[in-house]
Parts: structure tokens; C-alpha cells; sequence
């Protein structure tokens, strides 16, 4: 659920569940908006497979060790759709620490061929938006 600005826009569109590494993050989301929210790894989401039309990820895959095991993970939940929200993309793939939430932690930039081909699906949508040059952010809407 992150900051849950995704659970704040999703929340008006039927049954959903959010779900978070940090204790805190979970509960500043149930305090904000009562939402139905779970601390849970991305390695290993208490869910079975194909659990939900839709798997929102916002910014996750760039700040776990393993981002093909987290996405792998992503995919098993998702039925129909994935939604890779806001991931740092690069021409080449490099992993850099930094400081986020008081925390130190990876900041992955992947290059889009290489996430896509991890993905499998069809690209529906693509949003991108720039930082530099040479990196970047986007969001990827694929069908399964």
C-alpha cells in the first residue's frame, strides 16, 4: 500500500486489498481510509494464485533485492492484469543505495526490454516521464 495514494484512487472501483512491508505503512493506510490493508513480503504474498483482476505494484521492484522473485510473485496473485506503477527505468540495468523513510535501501533502474521480457503479457499502456536523460520512470499496464 505504500503511501496508499493507489488504494485512495482504487478504493471506489470494488473489493480490494493492499499490502505492505512496513507496519507503519499499514497503518497510516488503515487510519486514512479504514482501508482493508496487510504487512506482507513481496517475496511470498499470503494470497493463492490468480487471487485478483488487477495487481497494482507501486514502486516496489526497484527497492527489493530480488526484483525478479518479487515480480514472479506479483504475476502468481495477478489474474488478468499487472500495474508496474512508477518504476525507475535506465538503459542499463544498476542498482544504487539510497535513503528513503529514514531507511537505507536498494534503488534499482531496469531497462524496459529487460522488465518487459520478465513480465511476459502485452504492453496495453505505457506512461513514462523523465529525470535525466539517461533515466526515468514509468508505469506499465499489462495484460496477462
Amino acid at each position: 500500500c505504500g503511501h496508499y495514494s493507489v488504494i485512495h484512487r482504487l478504493k471506489d472501483f470494488g473489493a480490494y486489498e493492499g499490502c505492505d512491508v512496513s507496519e507503519h505503512m499499514v497503518n497510516m493506510a488503515r487510519i486514512a481510509f479504514g482501508a482493508n490493508v496487510r504487512q506482507a513480503d513481496c517475496y511470498k504474498l499470503p494470497y493463492a494464485d490468480s487471487s485478483f483482476d488487477l495487481v497494482v505494484s507501486g514502486s516496489v521492484l526497484e527497492h527489493v533485492e530480488d526484483w525478479h522473485l518479487a515480480l514472479a510473485e506479483h504475476k502468481r496473485v495477478a489474474r488478468s492484469w499487472l500495474l508496474l506503477h512508477r518504476t525507475p527505468m535506465a538503459h542499463e540495468l544498476h542498482c544504487e543505495l539510497k535513503t528513503a523513510y529514514g531507511v537505507e535501501m536498494a534503488q534499482w533502474h531496469l531497462p524496459p526490454d529487460l522488465l518487459l521480457a520478465s513480465c511476459g503479457g502485452h504492453v496495453e499502456a505505457l506512461v513514462t516521464w523523465s529525470q535525466t536523460p539517461t533515466r526515468w520512470q514509468a508505469s506499465y499496464l499489462i495484460k496477462l
